[in-house]
């Protein structure tokens, strides 16, 4: 993201830039003294880049460090295991449930998980799952929190990932081209 301002910067205030930037004159838009390749780069960096930020900012730390609901209660399961964690954690997720509306606790499919975090558990077996169930309801929710960024991020993403597929994917064409023709037709 850094790197971006000073592509574009280079590319618009520096005249030497796109001279050095010449290769062929099919790397230019039709108007323009600016070679395409290299606008196409800049402006797909720059989403790329805006969709990290996005990512950084907005995605939850638990989601970030774990990749699934499995892997943290695997990391985690020992540190709430004890008495006072596993209290704070289970009313930690109780609360949570509260806050959230139901149209995300169904859809993130823990709609019954207060009701079976109230009830005491029998044994240590029993406790054991309650925590477990927690522990996975409270990453689900996590992963589901700012949809609205999320979704920020996967058009962001899409929108820099296919600016900067197009010229990778042109010049890939052009040197195969080449690559054959001069093998064929040599």
């Amino acid at each position: 993201m850094v790197i971006t301002p000073v592509v574009g910067y280079l590319l618009l205030l520096n005249e030497e830039v796109v001279p050095l930037a010449e290769i062929d004159d099919r790397f230019r838009l039709i108007s323009s003294e600016l070679p395409w390749r290299l606008m196409l780069v800049y402006y797909g960096s720059f989403f790329t880049g805006i969709a990290a930020a996005v990512y950084q900012i907005w995605c939850p730390r638990i989601v970030k460090k774990y990749d699934s609901a499995i892997e943290y209660v695997g990391a985690e399961f020992n540190f709430f295991w004890d008495r006072d964690h596993f209290s704070y954690k289970l009313q930690q997720v109780r609360e949570r449930l509260q806050a959230v509306p139901l149209w995300q606790q169904q859809l993130v499919g823990v709609r019954h998980l207060a009701e079976k975090l109230t009830a005491r558990a029998k044994d240590e077996k029993e406790a054991g799952n309650h925590l477990t169930q927690a522990m996975t309801g409270w990453w689900h929710l996590a992963d589901n929190d700012h949809l609205q960024a999320r979704r920020a991020f996967c058009v962001l993403g899409a929108i820099g990932g296919t600016l900067l597929a197009i010229p990778s994917v042109w010049t890939f064409f052009e040197v195969t081209i080449s690559a054959i023709s001069n093998v064929f037709w040599k």
